[in-house]
């Protein structure tokens, strides 16, 4: 997914930094996208993209948990949802 959205079992001092991290994303895609002509930014507590205020609507898949065969497929049905960011665990314990 484009973002790991911190849930309780995060560190508290990851959860303090989410923001900034959401930040510096944007600060990137602005970046790279300038010689398209393209944008991502975020103005008044807004993302706005290609200057269209973009809500975020996130959820979360455990990809672990899922066969592989079906990671498309439930993919698809989150986009079908609506959905255009995905949260996800990195399991450590592999």
């Amino acid at each position: 997914g484009l973002f790991c959205l911190c849930s309780d079992y995060c560190a508290t001092p990851l959860r303090t930094m989410v923001p900034c991290l959401l930040v510096t994303l944007c600060m990137l895609f602005s970046l790279s996208w300038e010689a398209t002509g393209r944008s991502f930014v975020l103005h008044n507590d807004s993302f706005v993209k290609d200057g269209q205020i973009v809500q975020v609507r996130s959820a979360e898949i455990h990809y672990s948990r899922v066969p592989r065969a079906y990671w498309k497929d439930r993919l698809q049905r989150l986009q079908a949802m609506g959905m255009n960011a995905i949260a996800t665990y990195v399991p450590w314990n592999y």
